[in-house]
Formats: structure tokens, sequence, C-alpha cells
């Protein structure tokens, strides 16, 4: 008579957060991330840094003894709670979630009270982020008056009608902070990516459902969500912008920024005399004046390396010609961008660079993923325009990374295409050959 099979250990997963409170993370110990106070710092008798994220929306009378608090649900014991990050929000598991269609909201939203001051729903944090916002961070993300004029006023009045977009106006606040006031990079990294999931879950549905009335909300958050893209990127790391790096942590979940940008186009396609008439309308009157055929003139030093640059994929023999008509398509959209930037000195020079983005067509942007070095050695051309408006807090040193994140992905072999970009981009001392 054989004995019965043992039943195989089953290893319970462990499930790695890196949502845990300020105190938490600075003494290195696990937190459980209860809100609005953890157990650590219940126990430490410290100030937990979620009360500001994750404020008591009731306090009892000053006489009257608290009360016990309730058993929470069944449910809701089984799993700590915990905000999701910008990663978690955009992967495939969490598209197809019913949290994306029925999205929760964070502690610091109501239904019934949104962003009502009578509601007393929302945190110190936030009333902070959102002055933060009208008053020093839309002068210094933006470098156009009317620009600044848009995105200070009209924007924070629809995003007080969106939710989804006053989550990103807090968000881009928040690290716009976190650059400012490094002793509290925690902090305000924390409120920055909570914002910034909660508001990218939110949005994806009403993209869906793009309407009369919420496509200027939807406008103007992918424009947000894109400079936040570039303002998070992290120079000590290779740039994300264009594809994923082959060495990273198994938990980030790479977002694909360039992908949901683009989706300003199918916004401005599918409703463009209604975004024109609308609120937000100022942005696009300077680009609607310009003659798409006019030419593209170029300052003498610029000319002969543009020109020159198509003969590295004319007498390819390895690609097709539909990815040979996406790079010409592409390299014509760079020579516009440079010509722009030295002679239309009407338009933000931020929308310019950030324009060829949205301009290139779908088919450049799978031969980068695909890191074909034609594409890699195009886009390193772009990384000039970048330089040109460094003046900004949240472009500066992102031409530098983005350059050397390129130059990684195209190896050896190709000194004679990317001796110009390096030279317009690194400085002197910093200059590979």
């Amino acid at each position: 008579m054989t004995e019965p099979p043992q039943r195989a250990k089953v290893r319970r997963p462990h499930h790695k957060s890196r949502n845990g409170c300020v105190p938490c993370k600075q003494r290195k110990v696990k937190c459980d991330e209860e809100k609005p106070v953890c157990k650590k710092c219940q126990l430490y008798g410290t100030s937990c840094s979620f009360l500001q994220t994750y404020p008591m929306h009731k306090l009892p009378p000053p006489t009257a003894p608290p009360a016990p608090p309730a058993e929470p649900p069944a449910e809701a014991a089984k799993s700590p709670s915990r905000q999701p990050t910008i990663q978690s929000m955009l992967t495939p598991e969490a598209a197809t979630s019913s949290s994306l269609s029925s999205p929760k909201l964070s502690p610091g939203f109501s239904d019934s009270n949104y962003l009502s001051p009578s509601g007393g729903n929302f945190s110190m944090l936030d009333l902070e982020l959102l002055h933060f916002y009208t008053t020093v961070s839309i002068n210094e993300f933006l470098d156009n008056n009317t620009y600044v004029q848009l995105f200070g006023q009209a924007v924070v009045h629809q995003a007080f009608q969106h939710q989804f977009l006053m989550h990103e106006l807090l968000s881009v606040s928040a690290l716009h902070l976190a650059h400012l006031r490094p002793e509290k990079r925690l902090l305000y990294g924390h409120a920055s990516d909570a914002h910034a999931a909660t508001g990218l879950s939110l949005y994806q549905p009403q993209i869906a459902r793009l309407t009369y009335k919420n496509c200027h909300a939807c406008f103007a958050f992918s424009t947000w969500i894109w400079v936040h893209a570039w303002a998070a990127q992290d120079l000590a790391k290779p740039s994300t912008i264009f594809f994923a790096p082959s060495n990273r942590d198994d938990e980030d979940v790479h977002i694909k920024w360039i992908a949901l940008h683009r989706g300003t186009n199918s916004i401005i396609e599918t409703l463009w005399p209604v975004l024109k008439d609308g609120p937000l309308g100022g942005i696009f009157d300077p680009w609607a004046a310009l003659d798409p055929a006019r030419p593209d003139p170029l300052t003498g030093e610029e000319e002969p390396i543009l020109t020159a640059l198509p003969q590295i994929w004319e007498s390819s023999e390895s690609l097709s010609i539909s990815e040979k008509e996406a790079l010409n398509r592409s390299i014509s959209k760079l020579r516009r961008t440079f010509s722009m930037l030295t002679f239309n000195t009407n338009i933000s020079k931020i929308a310019i660079v950030m324009a060829w983005f949205s301009a290139v067509p779908d088919e450049y942007l799978l031969m980068l993923e695909r890191k074909v070095p034609e594409a890699l050695i195009l886009a390193m051309h772009f990384c000039p325009t970048l330089k040109k408006i460094e003046y900004l807090w949240w472009v500066k040193g992102k031409a530098e990374n983005l350059l050397t994140t390129l130059l990684d992905a195209l190896g050896e072999g190709w000194d004679e295409w990317t001796k110009w970009p390096k030279e317009m981009v690194f400085t002197e001392g910093e200059l590979t050959t």
C-alpha cells in the first residue's frame, strides 16, 4: 500500500509596497499604511504624513470622549489600504478592472462635496498644492503669457468641474514642490504619485467617452501629463520617454508616455471646432494662422546637418519603403521645429518643441521602440531642441539624459552621424568621441 502524496507547500506571495508614510521610510521600517495614522507612528508617537493626505473628516466635539473606531468590513480587513501608483493604474490588469470604469476617489474628494470647502473633505496639503499651482508653478512650468493665463485660470476652472484634471494639477504642483524643497521630497513625492494615479484612473474612461463637455478638460489633462512625464524623469537613470530601459526594477511598469500624450491628437482632430472656440482656444490661435505649405528656413549651421541626415536611410537595404517614408516625414517635422524655434517668436517654445512628438508618424515611434539605428540617430538630432528650452527647471538636464540613453541604445560605429548632436548637447568637458 503506497503512501498518499504529500501536499506541496504553497509559498505565500509577498506584495512589496512603496507607499508607506514618510516617517516609516526615514526609520526604514515596514509601514502598515493604515490611514489616517499608521500603527508605527502611533507606537513611536510621531506625526504620520498620512494625516496630511488622508485627513480625518469629522472630529468629535471637544467635550465629548472620542467614539471607538468602527469595525472594518470583513473584505477590507483582508488587505491593508494602499494608494495606487502611476504605473499600477496603467497596467493591463488595471485597464480591464472595474476600478478603472468606476474608480475609487481619494479621501480628499467625494461625490457629494467635490472640492467644496464647506464639506471639510480636503487635506491642508491639497490646499497648499492648489495655491502653489496658481501662484508659483504656473509661472515656472510655462514660458508664454497666453499659456500662463489660460492654464492658470481657464484650466483651473475646468478642474473644478472635472476631478481627473484637478488631481493632475495637484500632482504637478507637488512634483514642483518636491524639486524645490528636497527636505520634504518624500512627502510631496508621495502626494504627487497619489494624485497622478487617481487622475489617470479617472481620465481613462473620460477619454474613451469624449464629449463636447469634457473635451477641454481632457485636452488640458493630456497636456499636463506630458509635462509631468518630463519633469518626473530621473536624471540618474536612462530616459524612459522613448522606450523602457533594458534593466529596470521588476515592479516598475513602463508607461508609454508618448502614446499617452499623442491622445491629444485624437482629441483635437475629433472636436477641433469645439476646442478652438472653447475656453482654451487661445492656445490654438497662433498655430491656426500658420500656412501648412510655408517654407522652413534654417540657420546656416542647421541647414547642412539636417539636409544630409536622410543619407543614412536612403541607401539602406534593410529598411522598407514605408519605414523610409516615416523617417522622411519625421525629419521634415524636425526641420520645421528648428525653423519655428528661430523664426516664430510669438509661439511658445515649449509648444514648438513638444509638438514634434505629436507630429511624427506612428511607424517612426515603432521603429524607435525596436531601436532601429536610423530612427535613433534622427531622435538624437531632436535633442538640441531641448537645450533651447533648458531655461525651464523641468527641462534642464533632459537633453543630456535623453541623448545618453539613445547613444547607449545605438552602440558603436555611427560617430559621423552622432557628432553634431553631441556637440550641441554636451558641454566641452563632457563631449565624448
